[in-house]
């Protein structure tokens, strides 16, 4: 019992020294405007645990003996660690993460300040990103970063962008930059799988200083995409919910009401077919089987016209709609010392705006982080996505919908009296199509990044990735039995079905050791060398069946007659070696060296290696002490910086190089045909590039941005020369002519005003841009090159134009006294007679912008924030055969027109009009009539949002964070030159024979859309 109570009196004892031995340590949690933070995790580093702020900020949390710091945590905050002082009390102020994200650079290999890179980089915050009700992540970034150019392909359900880095950089392989996401370099058709909210930031690399590190793949530009990680401090739950309408962009000219076209049609003397059964029964009943319209007294032809127009129909009511997008997502994040986890679900449903299109995407993602020891560590970064896309015809015939709203006439009705559908003018039922001849492509696409990195000594990390990329793709495309287009192609009920598919695996192995040191006095030291080796596996398949029983019974084992069976395979490789040696003294002056080799298996045998380098300098003049000493306290920033290096761009056919023949059948037997002749020598197309620019901040940071010009040389243009017949083979891929592009770039942002409960930015950013062609073949006398096109007719590279420059006959308006259209010659004379021969060039205009860029707006007050983006372009000229088709001088009659087609010369003497229309107009001619600037500034997004008060928060124990927006996107257009939207990136997605470039015409593509969205985010 003795024993007892002396354990007892001990333990007691030696709780009591433990107790006298913790400390209270008490504190204020703020923001950098010195706004209280309710919410914020406070924990003892190194120990299980903690406590979280009052809605004043304030802690008070008991520190056991031996530990000396805190770990302070938030939503939207970079965590921090602080020494525990002696007196106990901790004032804390966190900067936002969007704010520590910017001042990082990731480049796929290594991670860096920001202000201790001397190229061209921009990085966009993922919170800049999120909560628009866009799918697409490149369309995100329009305007977001100067000398990147976004340009939508259309507004399709799940459609992507063109995203063109300081201008266009290819005349045949391709101008697409490089995706890297989580490190791992991924094929640009595949970067629109991630859930942009899924985005921690994205990193644009612009310049050979930061892109050579990716050698034969860097010259178009290299996009970094980094996805979201876990954060220290408590476990976040976060669900996300928005819902949009979307409705096509407004044209800014009005078509024919049902009244002004038939006057239209009386005037041309064109008789429409509701019209000629009734002058068929007045030639009965008067003898005369030939009666004209306008034979007839016009009072008697309005009556009927009256008639007529009791058919009136909205085509596009019929055809398009208002349509909705949903999106829904889950996410799960935190972290410790040791394990970090992100984990999200999302599911977004597009309607597309024109009827029966729409896009069905379910994603998940799960990035792993484990700290097995401090010289260890593996991480896991993995995504899936399955998604199917529900298409309809986008090609200049009647069974595009939008082609047939725009050309069905507004007094034809959608049905016949017996109720079946009415064929219309365009002689095609497309209200029915659309259901009977569905279309739909399938993917599923999983992507994963798997890496172990190790750390044997202080400043050495050791790393191998393994990087897997996915895709599994399948199509159907059904000609239902009995359906009008089944009938129009095989005469009797009978069906067509195409089965196609595609499935291809990349894999990316890199292996890197990353050294860092700082010796003596502020000399900071960095070594990365690395090999990289990339492997992709792909094949496709298609095959098509006839004969189907039911519309129902749809697959190919129910077809009576196979028709085709193809398939195919490819396979190409590379392999590559770098290294990136770096070093700043002080963070004053920088220096950075890079170098790779790669090969490549799709070039020739003579040249499948090549070489590629860069160097940069920085000095940052507001760290010399003869700043610091003086008075400039107002300046914070002034970088100046330059790099010169080279790229490559390999983007190219896999077996271009290679001999190929065909394999056929002849009396019975396989035969080999030869299909191409072999290149050798053929290669990579090379960059050379020169930037010089500036980073500036004033007065504490309020003031910033930067200014860049660049100079990029591109030679050994892969292009395909044509050959002698004699030869055997019409063309050949060479590495043949160059081009340049040089142009400013400017980005600024101010804040306006900044205290504890206001926050008011302004910014904006401006790219010019110049692209000039310096060579075609190199042959004596060869200075130009014409390339035919669906809408204009031709387009041509020329040496000192840019590229795809028009290539037209010149219109020189309209003769006021007959009302002919007037045409230049080659002299420069106008005359009435059309002539081929008077196509020419058009010095300086081409599908090109010269500028574009954003003006941006922030403006908070307290929980309340309204945000707006303008996006403007312009430069360029665009061929607008759309509007042409419903202005045409009578050519297209029969079908629906513009108002501006009733603006034609009548009597001598009329001016600023068009030219004296007739029906199915013979002596009509494409010139440069309608070739438009492409000049417009959108307000492209705005957006007012509110969280609730962490005050009220706080009384539920359980809620966060709340956030309540509402979004307006493509609201307003200004486009003082352009009829209809000068947002052209694909013309006509199946008439198109390239594309040669997006923007070059427009054609009844997809339209794009305007939505207005409502969202809520809510943080657990």
């Amino acid at each position: 019992m003795r024993r007892i109570i002396s354990l007892f009196v001990v333990t007691m004892l030696l709780a009591v020294h433990l107790f006298g031995q913790s400390k209270a340590v008490t504190g204020v949690v703020k923001d950098e405007n010195g706004v209280p933070i309710p919410f914020a995790t406070v924990k003892i580093r190194g120990a299980k645990g903690g406590t979280q702020t009052q809605s004043d900020g304030s802690f008070t949390i008991n520190v056991p003996a031996g530990r000396t710091q805190l770990e302070i945590s938030n939503i939207g905050y970079a965590t921090q660690f602080l020494n525990i002082p002696d007196g106990g009390v901790v004032n804390v102020s966190l900067l936002k993460a969007s704010t520590v994200i910017e001042d990082v650079v990731i480049t796929g290999y290594t991670t860096q300040k920001k202000s201790s890179v001397t190229g061209a980089v921009a990085v966009v915050p993922g919170a800049e990103l999120h909560d628009l009700p866009v799918t697409d992540v490149g369309n995100l970034l329009q305007g977001k970063a100067p000398g990147v150019q976004v340009t939508a392909a259309n507004g399709a359900p799940g459609q992507g962008s063109f995203i063109r880095i300081r201008g266009v950089g290819s005349i045949s392989a391709g101008s697409d930059p490089l995706f890297v996401i989580d490190g791992v370099a991924t094929d640009a058709s595949q970067y629109n799988m991630i859930n942009p909210n899924d985005i921690e930031s994205i990193n644009i690399l612009k310049d050979a200083s930061s892109s050579a590190i990716y050698g034969a793949r860097g010259a178009n530009g290299v996009i970094v995409i980094s996805t979201r990680k876990g954060h220290r401090g408590q476990p976040q739950v976060n669900f996300h919910s928005e819902y949009s309408t979307q409705s096509r962009i407004p044209d800014n000219f009005k078509l024919m009401t049902s009244a002004q076209k038939l006057q239209y049609e009386y005037d041309l003397d064109y008789t429409n077919p509701y019209m000629s059964d009734w002058l068929d029964s007045i030639g009965t009943a008067t003898g005369n089987p030939n009666v004209d319209i306008q034979s007839v007294p016009i009072g008697v032809v309005q009556q009927k016209w009256a008639q007529v127009q009791q058919g009136n129909t909205d085509w596009f009511k019929v055809l398009l709609q208002d349509a909705t997008l949903a999106k829904n997502e889950l996410s799960v994040s935190g972290a410790d010392d040791k394990f970090s986890y992100f984990a999200s679900y999302n599911n977004t449903y597009q309607e597309g705006i024109i009827k029966t299109s729409n896009y069905n995407r379910n994603g998940g993602r799960l990035n792993l982080t484990y700290k097995a020891y401090d010289w260890l560590t593996v991480g896991a970064n993995t995504n899936f996505a399955a998604f199917t896309i529900h298409q309809v015809r986008d090609r200049y015939n009647v069974q595009n919908a939008l082609v047939a709203a725009y050309n069905i006439n507004p007094y034809e009705p959608e049905f016949n009296p017996d109720g079946t559908y009415n064929l219309t003018s365009v002689g095609f039922p497309i209200a029915q199509a659309l259901y009977d001849n569905p279309a739909f492509n399938q993917n599923n696409v999983a992507q994963g990044a798997y890496y172990l990195a190790v750390r044997p000594i202080k400043g050495l990390e050791i790393k191998s990735q393994v990087g897997l990329n996915y895709v599994d793709q399948t199509s159907e495309a059904y000609t239902e039995p009995g359906s009008y287009l089944d009938l129009i192609l095989n005469g009797v009920p009978t069906g067509i079905k195409t089965d196609g598919g595609a499935q291809t695996f990349n894999y990316v192995w890199t292996n890197t050791a990353n050294y860092t040191h700082t010796f003596g006095d502020g000399h900071n030291f960095g070594l990365l060398i690395g090999s990289e080796y990339t492997k992709e596996h792909g094949k496709t398949y298609s095959f098509t069946s006839q004969g189907f029983p039911t519309a129902t019974l749809s697959t190919q084992d129910n077809g009576a007659k196979p028709l085709t069976t193809t398939s195919s395979k490819y396979d190409w490789s590379l392999f590559s070696l770098f290294i990136k040696p770096s070093y700043n003294y002080k963070e004053k002056y920088y220096i950075d060296l890079s170098a790779r080799r790669d090969g490549s298996s799709r070039f020739g045998t003579d040249n499948q290696y090549g070489n590629f380098f860069s160097g940069g300098l920085g000095w940052d003049i507001a760290k010399e002490n003869f700043i610091r000493s003086s008075d400039a306290v107002w300046l914070n920033q002034l970088k100046v910086r330059a790099s010169v290096g080279t790229s490559g761009n390999f983007n190219i056919g896999n077996y271009s190089s290679q001999n190929l023949y065909n394999f056929g059948s002849y009396n019975g037997l396989s035969a080999a045909i030869p299909q191409q002749l072999a290149n050798p020598n053929l290669s990579w197309e090379k960059q050379r590039a020169i930037t010089a620019g500036v980073d500036f901040g004033f007065f504490k940071s309020r003031l910033t941005g930067s200014i860049d010009y660049y100079n990029q040389n591109r030679d050994n243009l892969l292009q395909n020369v044509p050959l002698p017949s004699t030869v055997g083979f019409t063309s050949l891929t060479e590495n043949l002519g160059a081009m340049t592009n040089k142009g400013w770039e400017f980005a600024v942002n101010y804040d306006v005003l900044k205290t504890r409960d206001w926050l008011v930015s302004v910014g904006g950013n401006l790219s010019l841009n110049k692209n000039v062609i310096t060579k075609l073949t190199g042959q004596p006398g060869d200075s130009s090159g014409v390339i035919p096109n669906t809408a204009t007719g031709a387009n041509i590279l020329k040496i000192g134009q840019p590229y795809l420059t028009y290539y037209m006959v010149r219109s020189a308006g309209v003769d006021a006294a007959t009302g002919d259209p007037l045409y230049y010659d080659l002299t420069g004379k106008s005359t009435n007679v059309y002539s081929s021969s008077y196509t020419t060039t058009l010095n300086g205009k081409s599908p090109l912008p010269k500028y574009f860029g954003s003006i941006l707006l922030s403006a908070g007050y307290k929980g309340l924030t309204l945000s707006a983006q303008l996006y403007f372009s312009g430069g360029n000229y665009i061929y607008n055969a759309q509007y042409e088709s419903l202005t045409d001088d009578g050519s297209n009659v029969y079908a629906e027109q513009a108002v501006a087609a009733l603006n034609y010369w009548k009597k001598p003497g009329d001016v600023g009009v068009q030219p004296k229309p007739a029906a199915f107009n013979p002596n009509y001619f494409t010139t440069d009539r309608y070739l438009q600037k492409g000049n417009f500034a959108r307000l492209r997004d705005v957006t007012l949002s509110y969280s609730l008060p962490k005050s009220v928060l706080m009384k539920t124990k359980v809620v966060q964070n709340v956030n309540i927006y509402v979004t307006g996107h493509n609201l307003l257009t200004y486009r003082p030159y352009y009829k209809g939207d000068p947002e052209v990136g694909i013309g006509s997605a199946e008439s198109d024979p390239g594309p040669l470039s997006n923007g070059y015409y427009s054609l009844f593509s997809y339209p794009n859309y305007r939505s207005f969205t409502a969202g809520v985010n809510v943080t657990f």
